[in-house]
């Protein structure tokens, strides 16, 4: 799914199998995989440099965001669901923000 939205808004199952991380300056390579606090600290980082005030920005904005987009792309749901890591399209729906 991420490759076909866009690799720097896809933050679902980070914890285990990402080993990049998109920033202004491109893709940094990291050695070990990407822990849940780690991606945090990285995101909220990159916030304060948009300007922006990370207390104000979570996972679930990120998540909710990218998926989101990826629904109004027509991504299939199915595919939403795998890369969501969501049991459920249910789950899939509670993030996908339709008034976008």
């Amino acid at each position: 799914v991420c490759s076909e939205v866009s690799d720097h808004i896809c933050y679902s199952g980070y914890a285990s199998k990402w080993r990049f991380l998109a920033s202004k300056s491109g893709q940094i390579l990291l050695s070990t995989p990407m822990t849940y606090s780690r991606a945090s600290e990285l995101f909220k980082k990159e916030l304060v440099k948009e300007g922006l005030d990370a207390k104000d920005y979570g996972h679930h904005s990120l998540q909710s965001g990218g998926a989101t987009i990826a629904a109004a792309l027509g991504i299939p749901d199915r595919l939403l669901q795998r890369q969501g890591g969501w049991r459920t399209a249910k789950t899939n729906n509670n993030y996908i923000d339709e008034s976008k």
